[in-house]
């Protein structure tokens, strides 16, 4: 809902154009991006997908370097249990964009940047029941006025980060990486 009330926003601020909306989370199909571009999104973040794909199980204890499927640990008996490969995210994105080129093509679009903040083309649906059928999304539902004069220019350079903590970081380890000095 956010993502849907942050372009409706920004769009009657005439301020649109300025921002590159991200989503992120839960996109898990094709369909999840078209409906994500359709609520205002213009990049799709799916590395939760591309880190299942590669055979993470979620058991969530990265930090701890006990990862049973050897995604995320530098342990080599655990690592030598890793058999994800590059070609399953490949594949990943492949059937992402295979699906997604079905979808806009059953609608008439040639490109996502044609449905990007079209919320219009999307509808509520009911469930038939009364518990799940009494919220009304019909205001995320709307396109707002001068939305269909957004261009959305991919070829804006994105904005530095100036000084974030991991440059920081990379700095102050520049000996132990360029010379092996040990960490006291």
């Amino acid at each position: 809902m956010g993502l849907t009330e942050a372009h409706q926003v920004l769009a009657m601020n005439k301020l649109r154009e300025r921002v590159t909306l991200r989503t992120d989370g839960g996109l898990r199909t094709g369909r999840d991006i078209v409906m994500a571009a359709m609520m205002g999104a213009e990049e799709y973040g799916i590395g939760t997908a591309a880190l299942i794909a590669m055979g993470c199980i979620m058991v969530r204890q990265c930090q701890s370097n006990t990862c049973p499927v050897g995604v995320c640990t530098q342990d080599e008996k655990l690592r030598a249990m890793f058999t994800g490969s590059a070609d399953k995210v490949v594949n990943l994105i492949t059937f992402y964009a295979t699906e997604v080129r079905e979808i806009l093509a059953s609608i008439g679009a040639r490109s996502l940047d044609e449905v990007i903040g079209r919320a219009d083309l999307l509808t509520q649906v009911s469930r038939g029941d009364k518990g799940l059928d009494d919220l009304d999304l019909n205001p995320l539902l709307i396109t707002v006025d001068g939305a269909d004069k957004i261009v959305y220019d991919r070829s804006k350079p994105r904005n530095a980060v100036p000084d974030t903590l991991d440059a920081e970081i990379v700095r102050d380890a520049e000996r132990f990486f360029s010379e092996g000095e040990r960490c006291s």
